[in-house]
C-alpha cells in the first residue's frame, strides 16, 4: 500500500476585485462593540447629571469650573451645544487669530499647528485665575452667538449654536446619549478598529503561530502585524477600515502601494518568499473606488471582514 506524505496546504486564489466588492461591509456591527460604547456613553452622562452646576443658564464662573473640573468637559460641552468637534477647533483658531492684539496670551503663531481639545483644555487651566484665554473661550461658549467680532468672521449656522444654556438639563436622557455620542464618534470608530484587529490575531492563532507587531527591517517601515516574527516576517498583514471618506484614503493607497513595491524589491533581489495582506473593509473605502482598486492591487491578499477566514488557511501554506 502506498502512503500519503502530509503536504502543505495550497495558499487560497487572490480575490477577484468583484469577488471583493460583493463579500465587503459597508457598516462593521459588533453587539459586544455597541454595549461597551453605550456603557461609556452612560458613565458620562452620569457624570454631567451629578455635576449638578445648577438650573438655567449658567455663570461664566461655573463654565470655567466645569472644564477644569470635570473630564472630557470640552467634548461634552459641545455635545450640548451640537456643535462638531473639527468646527470647533476651526473657531477656536479663529478667536486666536481675532484676539492675537489683545493680549499675548493669543500672540502664538496661529498657523503653526491647530490646537486639540486637550492643548486647548490645557491652556484654559494656565493661571485659570486671571487667564484672559480661558475667559474669552468661556465667553464664546455662553455667548459666541451674539459676539461683535465672530458675527463679522464667523458663519451663522456655526455662530448660533455658540449660545450654551445649561449643563445639565436635557429633555430626556435620549437627547443627551444622542448628544454625546455625536461627540465620541472617535472613541467608537477606534473600538471597531480593535476588534477587527483582534479578529485577525485570531486567524493567525488559529493556524497556531505567533506574531509581532510595530517596526518591520524588511520593508522600513512600522507594520499592524508580522506573521511569525519581526526577525523573519513570512507575512505582513496591514488592516483599515473606514466608514467614512477623506483625502487620507488617497495617501493611504500610495503608501500601501510603496510598501508592495519594496516587498517585491526584495523578491527579485534576494529570492525571498515574503507575502503581504490587505484587510479592507467600510464604506468608506467602497465610496473611493478608484483607491479602493489600488489598495487591491498593491498587495498578493486583499481580504475584508467577510472574507478574513481565508488568513488562517494563507498562514498556514505560506508560514
Amino acid at each position: 500500500m502506498k502512503t500519503t506524505q502530509n503536504r502543505p496546504h495550497s495558499p487560497p486564489s487572490k480575490l477577484t476585485f468583484d469577488e471583493f466588492l460583493r463579500s465587503a461591509t459597508i457598516f462593521f456591527y459588533d453587539p459586544d462593540i455597541e454595549d461597551k460604547f453605550n456603557a461609556q456613553i452612560e458613565a458620562q452622562a452620569k457624570q454631567i447629571r451629578e455635576a449638578n452646576i445648577g438650573h438655567g443658564k449658567p455663570e461664566a464662573e461655573d463654565v470655567l469650573d466645569f472644564i477644569l473640573n470635570q473630564g472630557d468637559a470640552l467634548r461634552r460641552i459641545l455635545g450640548i451645544l451640537r456643535l462638531p468637534r473639527e468646527k470647533f477647533l476651526r473657531i477656536v483658531s479663529l478667536v486666536r487669530e481675532l484676539d492675537m492684539s489683545v493680549d499675548q496670551v493669543f500672540n502664538e503663531r496661529i498657523h503653526e499647528r491647530e490646537w486639540n481639545l486637550e492643548k486647548i483644555e490645557s491652556k484654559i487651566r494656565e493661571n485659570s485665575g486671571d487667564n484672559p484665554f480661558a475667559k474669552r473661550i468661556v465667553d464664546v461658549l455662553l455667548n459666541g452667538y451674539k459676539d461683535p467680532k465672530l458675527d463679522a468672521a464667523l458663519p451663522q449656522i456655526y455662530r448660533e449654536r455658540l449660545r450654551l444654556e445649561t449643563l445639565n438639563e436635557y429633555t430626556s436622557e435620549q437627547d443627551l446619549a444622542f448628544n454625546l455620542k455625536d461627540q465620541y464618534g472617535a472613541s467608537y470608530n477606534a473600538m471597531k478598529g480593535f476588534a477587527i484587529e483582534s479578529r485577525i490575531k485570531q486567524q493567525v492563532k488559529n493556524a497556531k503561530h505567533k506574531f509581532a507587531q510595530g517596526a518591520c527591517a524588511l520593508v522600513d517601515r512600522k507594520v499592524d502585524l508580522m506573521v511569525p516574527s519581526a526577525i523573519d516576517p513570512k507575512i505582513i498583514i496591514m488592516s483599515s477600515y473606514d466608514e467614512t471618506t477623506s483625502s487620507s484614503q488617497s495617501t493611504r493607497a500610495t503608501d500601501m502601494i510603496a510598501l508592495y513595491e519594496s516587498l517585491q524589491h526584495r523578491r527579485m533581489q534576494a529570492g525571498a518568499k515574503n507575502y503581504f495582506v490587505n484587510v479592507v473593509d467600510g464604506g468608506g473605502w467602497l465610496a473611493r473606488r478608484n483607491d479602493l482598486k489600488r489598495m487591491w492591487q498593491a498587495c498578493d491578499y486583499c481580504l475584508n471582514i467577510n472574507t478574513l477566514s481565508q488568513l488562517e488557511q494563507i498562514v498556514e501554506a505560506v508560514v
